[in-house]
């Protein structure tokens, strides 16, 4: 393992004062930039209220004989083989079996629907659905079968949000921008800590997920701000050294590998303040026990250290490589 982050020192003042501002997201373009490459910007206007008619396949496949819970808007119950659902408008009768085949998948029922829906996404180039395979613990995304998180009895998507969002050592006042977005558990836990998060999802259809997703519902925040696009077209409009914190969580290197290429770091660099930290999360892809970190993960290194990055290590809990912007007075 590497020697980890740096402690803050004591007196460091890295959140607003009273009667400063939070930074709007105006404040975060580039005006120059924004002129020329406005068709990028669009903010996603996001809207928790479908995932009040959201639930999980295994609630009902686990639900007790005779019993009734309600969930969200949805009141479920269950007789024998047979469930009941209602949204207080309409209702949908069927039987316990459909729901225990697909336990991990997750539904909608929406007033207009005639009977629940699997939560997923459809074309000609992906398959998106809101996935569920631990019982109990906030679902995940399934893109064209690679699941989108760390899932196990033992950590659950939204620890593992929590424990980068930890690692990164974000605290109230800081600018983070969250580079993929997905369900937006990152994002909504370095809110929580009091930070003005901006963050980036590539898919129409998986923010739509998400709006459906009960434990995405604070990505509405006032202090969140969701852009709908491309980051590797985006980060070329923000500010010079705007952000205190990025956190690099992309899908794995098959699936999107201009965003581990030389030129992006370069691009996150340049937005990081000076005394910035990085964390890129990487997995363990191509790792060979007692052999060190596959090439993936040292070609991540490699290139962060080109741009300008210092590299502080390997972080075995969050599986991420941690990196420093040379500069600032409040690191060392």
């Amino acid at each position: 393992m590497g020697r980890g982050l740096p402690r803050p020192r004591r007196g460091a003042r890295e959140a607003p004062t009273r009667g400063e501002a939070w930074p709007t997201l105006a404040d975060v373009f580039d005006n120059t930039a924004v002129g020329a490459g406005a068709d990028y910007v669009e903010v996603y206007r996001f809207d928790p209220s479908p995932s009040r008619y959201s639930f999980p396949a295994w609630l009902l496949a686990r639900l007790m004989e005779d019993a009734c819970i309600d969930y969200g808007l949805l009141r479920m119950c269950r007789k024998g083989r047979k469930v009941l659902i209602s949204n207080h408008v309409k209702r949908y009768n069927g039987t316990i079996d459909e729901f225990v085949s697909r336990e991990a998948y997750w539904y909608t029922f929406k007033p207009f629907m005639d009977s629940p829906r699997p939560l997923e996404a459809r074309s000609a180039e992906s398959y998106t659905r809101l996935h569920g395979p631990v019982p109990g613990s906030p679902p995940t995304l399934l893109i064209n079968g690679v699941v989108m998180h760390r899932v196990s009895r033992d950590w659950d998507p939204w620890r593992d949000a929590e424990s980068k969002v930890r690692r990164l050592h974000v605290r109230p006042g800081h600018l983070v921008l969250d580079t993929c977005a997905g369900l937006g558990y990152t994002a909504i836990a370095a809110a929580r800590r009091g930070a003005r998060v901006v963050t980036v999802e590539k898919s129409r259809d998986v923010l739509i997920l998400a709006e459906h997703n009960p434990f995405s519902s604070s990505l509405y925040a006032e202090n969140v701000s969701v852009l709908l696009g491309d980051v590797a077209a985006y980060i070329r409009l923000f500010k010079d050294s705007l952000f205190d914190r990025v956190l690099h969580d992309p899908p794995r290197y098959s699936m999107a590998g201009e965003l581990y290429s030389r030129d992006f770091y370069a691009e996150l660099y340049r937005v990081l303040k000076p005394g910035g930290l990085l964390l890129h999360y990487t997995g363990e892809p191509q790792r060979s026990r007692g052999r060190g970190h596959g090439p993936i993960v040292r070609g991540v290194m490699e290139r962060l250290r080109a741009v300008g990055f210092r590299v502080r290590g390997y972080d075995e809990k969050t599986l991420s490589v941690l990196a420093v912007k040379p500069g600032g007075r409040h690191w060392r």
